[in-house]
């Protein structure tokens, strides 16, 4: 910095830039060093700078009088408001040898990664919970019962709706202050002692809160908001120091930047959604100063809106995964920073717990939000599943997969061959999977190893012909090539792996199937993946095909597939609404084909299938769709023989089954329909 190179700091407010100035001039030891560009004053030898963005605006930026090559070195501090687009242009036009971002609050406010402007591997994480205590005081934190403060029904359109949440909370200030005078004595030895900020709601809910303080608490406050001059607002933090005044109490003020190192205690007045604006504020008191080894946080709050989201915030603070913040408020086990303490007395406990409950992310943004969190302890499916209580089903909903989860965060690309990029959509029809015997072969399979029977090439026609869709049964290995090639495609598969086998519920097969045929009795199977276990192509390209609900006799005749689903609200035929369900666990009721006679062909094999030389299978389902759209699978449920035939045109038959149903089956279809 001493010689030719030149210097580009860029921040949105004066302090900081002159924060930053002061900085430099200490640690280089130039109390010259440095122009500002801010407010009307504009640098004369352009070497190093330390600008506002707003000086920067679009005219400058693209005029004559800032050269994209300029600058050697560029510091962008609070580099999360990169997603503005005043940042973003600043960002785009520069070409600096060395492009700085710092922020202490990572997550950007679009919900996007920083590699565009900051490509990996050059990001690098300090967390609050990692600086403490070598770089910042610990905290005590409390989340205090305020009796009567109940927000559950305020005015919510995305976030508080400020003039609502301010009336509440100015309304309940006999409560809070209450709450507060207690607070002080539990837990603060020398209120004397106290510098404090306090986070309000607006300038009407300042002056209260400011008000109460000095006369019911003995702490002298100040209002401070964004209409204060700028020389009442220094002089307000040189007052702090000196403690001629005890409290601030701020409106969108004090949020980020500023560096107030005397402020001990904070008192969280104001409910704050955002877990960015929320570390800003926790920042202002964690700075480490020579007189300071402790900040201590009263949140008094109180009882919260349903979709408050304080789960996030304490997650940002502590680094807990879902799971952890979960066992954490429930039961005080889970790891803290050296030094620190959170404690939550007892309703408000009671009121995290139930929204920890509600706020297990369904969709894409929560999910990214979790993931980010923790980019950097390479997670694998099961773990992220395991530490953020996902529904495995939630995060493949809509052709999302883990790979493109990860890629949504910087943390991996989506493939360029479009082939790989639809299989990997259809990822999501391998949910229902729950056999080892597929579960155990697509391992080896996802590892790049050949089939090594009959019977194994039958399990990769059944996956290939789920990811790839329908294909000739004599080009299974060029669709062996293909999946060789697909790694992206093969790695999710096997990071899914794990986590359908912690569901395994089958039982071994009790009856006799051909060898080739990989069935396990009661799992489940989409109607493709049958095709391709028995082997049945199309006549005429000989691709497997699809089966429907009906029956489908395969291998020469000898087994009849007796496909149902139960719910058949979805038919607006009366002549295909069929009665189909459990009896009990041994018997099904079942109606053959409308058209069906017992003397007939068909009806012969249904009748007397042993005569006939078939065995009947039963393969049922709930319902054709899932939740999400999916095509749902038939669980096999073995071979039945005839018990009762009643009727024909259809024919009522109630089957006996080899290997009884559970009961919760019983209970559960016998209520679909």
């Amino acid at each position: 910095m001493r010689h030719a190179q030149t210097l580009l700091f860029v921040a949105h407010r004066k302090e900081i830039l002159e924060q930053a100035r002061k900085a430099f001039r200490d640690v280089l030891r130039l109390p010259n060093f440095g122009e500002l560009w801010v407010d009307g004053q504009r640098p004369v030898d352009f070497r190093h700078v330390f600008a506002s963005i707003q000086s920067l605006d679009r005219s400058a930026i693209e005029g004559a009088a800032l050269d994209p090559a300029h600058f050697h070195h560029v510091v962008v501090d609070e580099v999360h408001h990169a997603a503005a687009r005043t940042y973003d242009t600043l960002l785009r036009h520069l070409a600096p040898r060395e492009l700085v971002g710092l922020t202490a609050t990572p997550e950007r406010a679009d919900g996007r990664t920083y590699d565009a402007h900051f490509p990996p591997p050059f990001i690098g994480n300090l967390r609050v919970w990692s600086a403490i205590p070598d770089v910042l005081v610990p905290f005590r934190y409390f989340v205090l019962d305020v009796d009567g403060v109940d927000l559950t029904d305020a005015k919510w359109n995305g976030g508080y709706v400020d003039a609502d949440l301010s009336q509440r909370l100015i309304t309940a200030a006999e409560l809070w202050i209450r709450t507060v005078l207690r607070a002080l004595r539990d837990h603060v030895a020398r209120p004397e002692r106290v510098r404090a900020l306090a986070f309000c709601v607006d300038k009407a809910h300042a002056a209260v809160v400011a008000e109460r303080l000095s006369r019911d608490a003995g702490l002298t406050a100040r209002v401070l908001t964004d209409d204060t001059p700028r020389e009442e607002r220094s002089r307000a933090k040189e007052d702090l120091r000196t403690g001629r005044v005890q409290v601030l109490c701020v409106v969108d003020l004090f949020n980020e930047g500023v560096d107030i190192p005397d402020v001990n205690t904070l008192f969280l007045f104001r409910p704050t959604e955002s877990a960015t604006v929320f570390l800003q504020q926790l920042g202002r008191g964690l700075r480490r100063t020579r007189d300071k080894d402790l900040l201590t946080v009263f949140d008094l709050t109180g009882r919260q809106h349903p979709r408050f989201r304080f789960d996030r915030n304490l997650r940002a603070l502590l680094g807990h995964t879902p799971r952890e913040l979960r066992s954490f408020v429930e039961k005080g086990l889970g790891r803290l920073p050296s030094g620190c303490v959170v404690a939550f007395e007892e309703r408000a406990q009671q009121d995290l717990l139930e929204h920890l409950r509600r706020a297990i992310p369904s969709n894409v943004r929560g999910m990214r939000e979790l993931l980010s969190a923790h980019r950097d302890e390479g997670w694998t499916l099961a773990r992220f599943l395991e530490e953020t209580d996902v529904d495995v089903f939630d995060l493949y909903r809509d052709g999302r997969t883990w790979h493109s989860l990860r890629a949504d965060v910087g943390l991996t690309t989506m493939p360029a061959d479009a082939a790989e990029r639809a299989a990997l959509s259809n990822v999501q029809k391998l949910l229902e999977v729950d056999d080892p015997i597929r579960i155990d072969a697509w391992h080896r399979f996802a590892r790049g190893e050949s089939p090594r029977d009959a019977r194994e090439r039958r399990l990769a026609a059944m996956l290939f012909v789920t990811l790839y869709g329908r294909f000739a049964q004599a080009r299974l290995d060029e669709r062996f090539t293909a999946w060789r090639a697909h790694a992206s495609l093969r790695a999710e598969v096997e990071a899914l792996l794990p986590v359908l086998a912690q569901r395994t519920e089958c039982l071994p097969r009790g009856f006799a199937l051909d060898d080739d045929i990989p069935l396990m009795l009661h799992a489940r199977y989409l109607d493709l993946e049958l095709s391709a276990a028995f082997g049945v192509v199309s006549g005429n390209k000989g691709e497997f095909r699809n089966f429907y609900t009906g029956v489908e006799p395969v291998c020469g005749g000898r087994y009849d597939l007796l496909l149902v689903t139960l719910e058949k609200s979805d038919s607006t035929d009366e002549h295909l609404r069929y009665k189909d369900y459990p009896l009990q666990e041994a018997l099904f009721h079942w109606q053959s084909q409308s058209d069906t006679r017992q003397s007939d062909t068909r009806g012969r094999r249904h009748v007397q299938p042993a005569s006939q030389g078939v065995t009947p299978l039963l393969f049922v389902r709930e319902r054709k769709k899932d939740a999400r759209g999916v095509t749902c699978a038939f669980r096999f449920l073995g071979a039945v023989t005839p018990e009762r035939v009643e009727g024909e045109r259809p024919i009522s038959i109630t089957w006996r089954l080899g290997t009884p149903l559970r009961a919760e089956w019983v209970r559960r279809w016998g209520q679909v329909g």
